[in-house]
């Protein structure tokens, strides 16, 4: 039975803090009720390019939502262990930070930052953490694909870049928050400066889940993304994903980061240790994907399909809540 985001809404309006808005949303994830343009239908093209490599990225059209494709309900309001839940079900990453800009600058339709502070709902600064600011957000954000006369799961693209992202950077030990993106307008400028000045209990309706899947192509070879991409011992690599320089929002060079949350201190669920030098193995760690599935995947066209959801699950128990996670295969000609 299909549950409405309009109905999601309704109870997360009871939710009261961040943790009893990442019960409902897991729960209801578990439960499969997820748009089709997440769950079951190809996620779109982005490619990052170097004088070295190319890489293809699978990302999902829009910001992760609860509810049906004629009515979601785009998640906010979450903590970053929650975002990460979402990730690990779709055997995916949350972007970095050079990951995220170059989802941005590829958006088709480029929609502009969706800013409740702002006429028409002008919500004041003490009250974006609110469930009514999230609702504000969402009917801006219903009103931008509206106006385009295009749904989520129509784009050519992904529609990223009308809300700030949860980013994963180096050095996140669980107790901060990373957050990057958006932009002011379709010329593009910044919105949100990498930060984690906010502990990982703090939420707003702005703060956005991007999905990109782990299955990717390095130079036309299937590759995990985080482990044979982020996991690199090849500073050319890793030097696709990671921004190793200084860029636009990002004050100072990253180091190499495993891409989760959290990826240091004591809670760690970091698989490789940045500072070596060999690369991790691939068959390793219980969130590993199964490589030989991706091989016996069926290639789509694009226009087909640039992905599917693999239906062989395997169960993830994240803070006493059952998950069963998929996987996103390959799926480009």
């Amino acid at each position: 039975m299909s549950v409405t985001g309009t109905e999601i809404e309704e109870e997360l309006s009871s939710a009261s803090s961040t943790a009893e808005v990442d019960k409902i949303v897991l729960r209801h994830m578990n439960d499969d009720h997820v748009p089709d343009y997440i769950a079951d239908d190809y996620w779109r093209l982005v490619t990052i390019k170097s004088p070295d490599h190319e890489l293809e990225l699978l990302v999902a059209p829009d910001y992760f939502a609860l509810g049906t494709d004629e009515d979601p309900f785009r998640v906010g309001r979450e903590s970053p262990y929650c975002a990460q839940a979402i990730a690990d079900y779709y055997d995916s990453i949350l972007p970095s930070t050079k990951i995220l800009r170059a989802i941005q600058s590829q958006a088709d339709p480029k929609f502009a930052y969706t800013d409740v502070k702002v006429a028409p709902y002008n919500i004041p600064l003490a009250k974006i953490e609110t469930h009514n600011a999230l609702v504000a957000a969402n009917n801006l954000a219903n009103k931008l694909f509206e106006k385009a006369g295009i749904t989520p799961g129509d784009t050519d693209s992904t529609a990223i870049g009308y809300r700030k992202s949860i980013v994963v950077g180096p050095n996140l030990d669980g107790s901060k928050v990373a957050i990057y993106g958006g932009r002011w307008n379709s010329g593009g400028s910044i919105v949100q400066p990498y930060s984690t000045i906010h502990g990982s209990d703090y939420s707003d309706y702005s703060h956005g889940i991007t999905l990109i899947s782990r299955k990717a192509k390095l130079d036309g070879e299937k590759v995990d993304l985080r482990d044979d991409v982020f996991g690199s011992k090849d500073r050319s690599v890793y030097g696709l994903v990671i921004d190793l320089e200084k860029a636009e929002g990002v004050g100072s060079a990253q180091v190499r980061f495993d891409p989760v949350f959290p990826n240091a201190g004591k809670n760690t669920l970091a698989r490789f240790d940045v500072s070596s030098s060999v690369a991790p193995e691939t068959s390793t760690g219980p969130k590993s994907p199964n490589l030989s599935k991706v091989s016996e995947a069926p290639m789509f066209t694009k226009e087909s399909a640039l992905a599917f959801y693999n239906k062989n699950k395997k169960p993830i128990m994240i803070g006493g809540i059952v998950l069963i996670g998929g996987a996103l295969a390959w799926a480009v000609s």
